[in-house]
């Protein structure tokens, strides 16, 4: 990350995060330096497309919500998101039915700030939930947050004063209403985390309806 016009702005979401019904929380997201993404020298309504539009299929932020767009604007990046492949493969078990990228579901971190190998996240984290967390899940109308990776399940179950060992719970005051939390091993880890094989049935039913009605 560079100062002036070339430093990469936090991350506040990506995608609706009025409407989406499903929120996934990380610990923070990390930087491509390859990416074409908002600096200071975007203008205030571009960066506001780029997160809020980001998946957008008329938009031309990423090519089919699997790879970013390179910073050329005309251009994409080779390699594919995985992290994105399978936050969508999750939302999908979740609903119990395909769920569109960044319409369905939305994506957010607790620390926003980006870094290489998470750092800096622990010492930033309980400052950045205290200032930003509720005021931003205020603003979503998720019933259901899916809360990803062992460090920020920590620090999501601190936080909010719940018992990290479970990974259902239900009306958990967040934003100003009640919503469901889950709590997942991170993509790409050697844990299960498939939602139809981590959660009953009747806690998945719970989680369907929450999203579907």
């Amino acid at each position: 990350v560079e100062l002036g016009d070339k430093f990469q702005l936090p991350e506040p979401w990506n995608g609706d995060i009025v409407n989406a019904k499903l929120l996934f929380v990380s610990s923070n997201p990390s930087i491509d330096t390859n990416e074409a993404y908002p600096t200071n020298s975007w203008s205030q309504k571009k960066i506001l497309d780029f997160f809020q539009n980001r998946f957008h299929p008329d938009r031309n932020w990423t090519k089919e919500a699997r790879r970013v767009l390179s910073k050329d604007e005309q251009t994409y990046v080779e390699r594919r998101v995985p992290y994105w492949d399978e936050t969508k493969s999750m939302a999908k078990d979740a609903f119990g039915r395909f769920a569109r990228p960044g319409f369905d579901y939305a994506l957010t971190e607790i620390v926003h700030c980006k870094s290489k190998n998470r750092q800096g996240v622990k010492s930033a984290a309980k400052t950045c939930f205290d200032l930003w967390m509720n005021p931003l899940i205020s603003l979503s109308d998720a019933r259901v947050i899916i809360v990803l990776g062992g460090e920020a399940n920590q620090m999501m179950s601190e936080f909010l004063e719940l018992d990290g060992k479970l990974k259902f719970h239900r009306r958990v005051t967040l934003g100003s209403r009640e919503r469901i939390v889950l709590f997942l091993p991170a993509p790409g880890s050697n844990k299960t985390r498939k939602i139809s094989k981590v959660f009953s049935d009747s806690e998945r039913n719970e989680i369907w309806k929450a999203l579907n009605f």
